[in-house]
């Protein structure tokens, strides 16, 4: 049985990045074969593993890889129960293979099945992912701290797929859906006569004021004081309950 110091002696002697990481499950996310299979690659090939490495140095990397693989497979399998129960029971069993050729070549295989079953599924997945990513948003736009990353970070993915995913989606990038959806509002709180600009800037998630009015003359072609100014006086020439 390894101790703490020899187990991190152990992992020092290997590379295998939490971002490599990141890699391999959003290949894997996206049905990716050839993506998934080409980083596994590289991460044998950086760490130059062949027959005169030590098993116990091969078993500790090997079980990081299977780690990344466990987390993408209760990730992405979360509604098929019974075919993620197998595929985590594949991947305990890779640990058992006697050879290093041997489990190396199930990882392969298990990429494989894996972006076999998401490419399967990729409709659904998407759809669900989809409103899951809008919902958040919906929900979270008035915060001026809200950012892609932190976004990307909710989700478990990478920003760089989160831009893909949005734009692919919904035909809008991340800036341009977060925009609208905080001039939307700001329209909506603009008819308050009691706000001012100031404040509705700051309730629907802009730190600057400034920043806020030039969004919106971009967006709708009018400030927001004409906006607020145009609607008032809209108001005064309907016809009210009481009046004629």
């Amino acid at each position: 049985v390894l101790e703490y110091g020899q187990s991190l002696e152990m992992n020092s002697m290997f590379r295998y990045s939490v971002e490599t990481e990141k890699m391999i499950i959003n290949a894997l996310r996206c049905g990716n074969e050839k993506s998934a299979q080409e980083i596994l690659k590289s991460v044998f090939a950086n760490n130059q593993i062949d027959h005169s490495t030590p098993r116990m140095v091969i078993d500790l990397l090997l079980g990081e890889i299977e780690a990344t693989f466990l987390k993408a497979i209760l990730e992405i399998m979360s509604k098929e129960k019974e075919q993620m129960n197998q595929m985590i029971s594949n991947l305990l069993n890779n640990g058992r293979l006697i050879t290093t050729t041997e489990s190396i070549s199930s990882l392969f295989s298990m990429i494989e099945d894996i972006c076999d079953y998401v490419n399967q599924h990729k409709g659904s997945h998407n759809d669900y992912l989809k409103k899951e990513i809008l919902s958040y948003l919906e929900s979270n736009f008035r915060n001026a701290n809200l950012s892609r990353g932190s976004v990307a970070e909710h989700f478990n993915v990478s920003e760089s797929y989160l831009s893909t995913f949005i734009h692919e989606q919904t035909g809008e990038n991340y800036v341009s859906l977060v925009e609208r959806l905080r001039l939307e509002c700001a329209c909506n709180e603009l008819l308050d006569t009691e706000k001012t600009i100031d404040q509705v800037a700051s309730s629907v998630g802009y730190t600057s004021t400034h920043s806020f009015r030039r969004a919106f003359k971009r967006y709708y072609g009018y400030t927001p004081v004409q906006y607020k100014t145009d609607r008032a006086k809209q108001e005064d020439l309907l016809p009210h309950e009481d009046g004629i």
